[in-house]
């Protein structure tokens, strides 16, 4: 799958989550995932202290936010944008403030995708 594409699935399903936190979010996209055929990696490491919440196909990173501020996002992203392992990044968040993000990071595209609190 495309970044593109990744998006466009993330987007399409955005409304269907429930959940009452990160990790039931989480748990929610891990099984649109699984429901939709594209392999991944929960949890993957990027490096010694470094954990991504999917890496998709070995190369796109999805980070999941409920919490935290731009400040603390956006030096979390930046850490997992130099790794190797990622070519692309999407953070998936419901915090409206957390949508202000570069195109790239670390030369990578970087997307961020709208998760409406129901």
């Amino acid at each position: 799958m495309t970044l593109d594409e990744i998006v466009r699935m993330l987007q399409a399903s955005a409304e269907q989550h429930r959940y009452t936190n990160e990790k039931e979010l989480q748990d929610s996209i891990g099984k649109q995932l699984t429901e939709s055929g594209v392999p991944y990696e929960r949890e993957a490491w990027l490096g010694e202290q470094d954990r991504i919440d999917f890496l998709l196909e070995g190369t796109c990173g999805i980070e999941v936010k409920t919490k935290g501020s731009l400040t603390e996002v956006m030096r979390q992203l930046h850490r997992y944008s130099c790794s190797p392992r990622l070519k692309s990044l999407v953070l998936l968040t419901d915090k409206r403030k957390l949508l202000i993000l570069p195109p790239n990071m670390s030369g990578k595209p970087l997307r961020a995708v709208w998760i409406q609190t129901l």
